[in-house]
């Protein structure tokens, strides 16, 4: 009889044993199950921080800006998404996004063929306003053809760059003198001041907000439709890789930025950064 007790406890206690194994590895199959569903796809954002206040590096060596501020609250919308931003030259945003080191740009880009040809594009994110700044007194300077013979910088790759080059191809005899370069805007502005060039192309925005802040002796004038169109589509975008992971993304980055756009975060960005609505209210 205490045979039989013993030997039918033995039982029960393997039975359990086996029981609490089973619970366990289940347990474990099911945490892995519920980290797998729950990893985010890892998504870098190229910036060459610059222009500011677009995109650049604050006072605590963060990158800030409407752009980043932007994309930041698009990651908000985008739990599925782990998105980072990685700072590089300029030219390398471009190479990045061609050889799929980056999935998107954010770096104040607006829309041209050649860009159009490489690159997906979001929906817009700002809304421009083309021109040339000047020093104030100069009235010889109105419309892209009064350019031709006088002195600018601009930044290699850009859309002004872009035009102006163009405008060059088309008028080999009239010339606009180009000099490349990927110092800060204020710099541009202060050889503005000294004389050292005659002009930039720039947008209302940021002309106005350096403006502000350096007490410019500038004037802006606003270019024709004509003329802006020679630029480019007045509006700003996010630049994502050309691939089906892409298209994707910029599904999703659209509707995210339908979102900030309706309620109000996108407005409340610009003034924080311009003093002004330059929010996209239509395409």
């Amino acid at each position: 009889m205490m045979r039989n007790i013993k030997r039918n406890l033995l039982l029960i206690l393997t039975l359990i044993s086996v029981m609490v194994v089973a619970t366990g590895c289940a347990s474990s199959s099911n945490k892995q199950a519920t980290k797998d569903t729950t990893v985010k796809t890892k998504i870098v954002v190229a910036t060459a921080a610059l222009p500011k206040p677009f995109t650049f590096v604050n006072d605590k060596g963060d990158l800030d800006g409407y752009d980043i501020q932007v994309v930041k609250k698009i990651a908000d919308l985008l739990p599925q998404y782990d998105i980072q931003f990685e700072k590089t030259e300029f030219a390398s945003v471009l190479a990045g996004l061609d050889s799929g080191r980056y999935m998107a740009a954010a770096n104040h880009f607006v829309m041209n063929e050649k860009r159009k040809e490489k690159y997906l594009f979001s929906e817009p994110i700002f809304k421009e306003q083309f021109g040339v700044a000047v020093k104030n007194g100069r009235t010889d300077i109105k419309t892209l053809s009064d350019l031709s013979g006088k002195k600018t910088i601009t930044l290699a790759g850009s859309n002004y760059a872009l035009a102006l080059e163009k405008y060059n191809q088309a008028h080999p005899d009239k010339k606009i003198l180009i000099t490349y370069s990927e110092a800060d805007l204020s710099k541009t502005y202060q050889d503005i001041e000294s004389g050292a060039i005659d002009f930039v192309l720039d947008q209302g925005a940021l002309f106005h907000q350096y403006q502000k802040t350096f007490g410019l002796n500038q004037n802006f004038i606003k270019l024709s439709d004509e003329d802006s169109n020679a630029i480019g589509i007045p509006y700003s975008y996010l630049l994502i890789q050309k691939s089906a992971t892409g298209e994707q993304l910029k599904k999703d980055f659209d509707g995210a930025i339908k979102t900030l756009n309706d309620n109000g975060t996108l407005t409340a960005i610009s003034k924080n950064f311009f003093d002004g609505d330059y929010a996209p209210k239509s395409k």
